[in-house]
């Protein structure tokens, strides 16, 4: 089952309107939810939470590589290099 639901989109507004379900953990996401009001959230971000980097692209090739490197296989138990 969905967390969040569309119910309403007005273009000619510009709006957006969500539900979702508040859990009880006590993360950033549930603390907003709880002291959120209809004008919480007036627009999207305008850049991406997590720059192009190594660190946190999915895209980035330097990432791809470290990530097909720490794929190697593993000399067997036992063994010494």
């Amino acid at each position: 089952m969905p967390i969040g639901r569309l119910r309403a989109i007005d273009p000619g507004a510009g709006t957006l309107d969500i539900d979702f379900v508040r859990h009880a953990d006590a993360g950033p996401g549930g603390r907003f939810a709880e002291s959120a009001t209809p004008t919480s959230i007036s627009s999207p971000a305008t850049r991406p939470r997590c720059p192009r980097s190594p660190a946190c692209c999915r895209r980035s090739p330097r990432r791809r590589a470290a990530r097909s490197s720490s794929r190697s296989p593993m000399p067997p138990s036992g063994s010494r290099s």
